[in-house]
């Protein structure tokens, strides 16, 4: 992976955090006042999308990177194993 490369998915990385950050927010803003109340659509919905975000960028925080130098097969599940 090129220095370009490393820095446009540090970036995309930083833009999902900021998406997941603003979900949380909401979520705090629309969170039911009384206690035993029950949580509106939007708030359900802004704690969901939060979430599902800060998976997202720990998934590809993990994922390798494949590199345009490297054999066309890809990741390493693509590729043939020992038994054929």
């Amino acid at each position: 992976m090129t220095d370009r490369q490393a820095l446009n998915r540090e970036q995309w990385l930083d833009l999902l955090r900021s998406c997941s950050m603003y979900h949380r927010k909401e979520a705090e803003k629309t969170a039911p006042t009384i206690i035993g109340q029950q949580p509106t659509e939007e708030h359900i919905l802004h704690k969901v999308w939060s979430i599902s975000i800060d998976e997202a960028v720990e998934l590809i925080s993990l994922l390798p990177t494949v590199d345009d130098d490297e054999d066309e097969d890809g990741l390493p599940q693509h590729r043939q194993g020992p038994i054929g």
